[in-house]
Order: C-alpha cells, then structure tokens, then sequence
C-alpha cells in the first residue's frame, strides 16, 4: 500500500516497545523516516536496529513525555538532526493495572501524566513545526477503555478518554 509518507519524518513515541515499536516498523516499510522516542532507551535502540535491519531509516531519542521542555526540545533536535517533521504518532502509555480501591495517586498520576499530558506536550512542542507543511498529521493513539472503562484500568481509562476528547 502506498501511504504516501516515503521519505517524511514522522516522530512517533512509545517507540521502544509494543504498538509504538510495530507502528514504527510499518510506517518504516512504507518508506518514512522515523524518529523513535521512548524513555526505554534498549528498547529504542532494539526498534531503530530491527528498522535499519529491513532498509529502513531511523534515529533514536530517549524523551520523557511528562516533561514539556524535554518534548519541545525532541521536536527541535528532530527537525534539526533528521528533517522536516511531517506527522507526529503519540502513542506512549503506561498502564499500572490496579483495581481503583487498592490503586494510589502515584499510579493515576503515572498514567494520567503519560497517557494525557504526554500526548498534549508532544502535540504542543510540535505543531509550530507541523503547520509549517501543507499536509502535515498527527495521530493519537487511545484505547477502547476509553469507552467502556474497566475496573482494574480507573485512571488509564479516564486518561485515554482524555485523549479522545483532546483529538477531537
């Protein structure tokens, strides 16, 4: 299929590991070039070798998505060290996975940090770059708990929702 992204940065985070990594290979095959960010920095550079291994281009930059500097920093070094950024896939997330009664602040706050605040940092730093081309996209990637919740996913569903409204 031709996605029409060959030779485009794209930034994607949760690089490192899961959706975010596959993601990252597919859009690799179809010819963009990744800029992979994750705070798991093995897993980053696991998913860069397995891209380069196929072909394919990639660069790796370690970014917490809680930190709004730290995001707005990665958009700079990516448009400067790779090129012209083209699309933006955020799909970093952490999921602590405890029934509400027995979860803490500390884990809502793990969750509602990445899930959502990360996506909106991200999105924030790089829209000043991403307007500066026509056709330029962004795609959040949320969860179905979004929708119908779960007891064990409280604050990852309520952070996911978050998501979904901030899409639209």
């Amino acid at each position: 299929m031709d996605l029409g992204i060959s030779g485009k940065v794209i930034l994607i985070t949760g690089a490192g590991s899961g959706i975010g990594r596959r993601t990252a290979e597919v859009l690799a095959s179809e010819g963009a070039v990744m800029a992979l960010a994750d705070v798991n920095q093995k897993g980053l550079a696991d998913t860069e070798a397995a891209i380069k291994g196929k072909g394919g281009k990639a660069a790796s930059f370690p970014l917490d998505v809680t930190s709004h500097t730290a995001c707005e920093t990665i958009v700079q070094k990516v448009v400067k060290e790779v090129g012209p950024l083209y699309g933006l896939c955020n799909v970093a997330g952490v999921l602590v996975g405890t029934p509400f009664q027995e979860s803490s602040p500390e884990n809502w706050e793990a969750e509602l940090n990445v899930c959502l605040k990360g996506t909106m940092n991200l999105s924030h730093a790089a829209i000043p770059e991403l307007t500066k081309l026509e056709y330029a996209k962004i795609v959040n990637v949320a969860s179905d708990a979004a929708r119908i919740g779960e007891k064990t996913m409280v604050a990852y569903s309520a952070a996911k929702g978050g998501v979904v409204s901030f899409t639209k």
